[in-house]
């Protein structure tokens, strides 16, 4: 998707092992129809293991594909990762929506996340500058 920071050209150089160790460090959740086809993905990237900020971490790689949008499955990936992020004791979660994308950032506020600010040129998307919102959603 154009709003990930990532591209497939970029991440298509990466070698096999690459992804292998993502698997190890993340939490990734997808949904599948029966036929085993998926549906939507999402994934959380703790910051680091250290000590003062191994509480908390970003979601990742949020996806939904076009044709099965607007039927819960976004949300209920959220739900899914929220509900094993807090499992494993992360009590900080970061959570960024382009200022192009509205029907991200009303769904990531539906799921709980609030605004704390605004990233100007936050990436740089076919020869423009894009915003992000920066929200977060906290667990006691």
């Amino acid at each position: 998707p154009n709003n990930f920071t990532s591209s497939f050209d970029q991440e298509s150089l990466e070698p096999l092992s690459y992804f292998e160790e993502m698997l190890k460090k993340f939490i990734y959740v997808g949904c599948f129809n029966v036929e085993g086809t998926i549906l939507g993905i999402c994934g959380f990237m703790p910051y680091d293991h250290q000590e003062k900020t191994s509480h908390k971490g970003i979601v990742t790689g949020f996806y939904v594909r076009k044709e099965y949008r607007g039927q819960g499955f976004a949300k209920k990936l959220m739900r899914d990762l929220l509900e094993r992020v807090e499992e494993r004791g992360y009590r900080n979660v970061i959570i960024r929506a382009t200022r192009n994308n509205p029907k991200a950032h009303q769904l990531y506020r539906n799921c709980g996340f609030k605004d704390i600010g605004m990233e100007k040129k936050s990436l740089f998307i076919d020869g423009k500058f894009v915003a992000e919102y920066v929200m977060q959603m906290i667990f006691d």
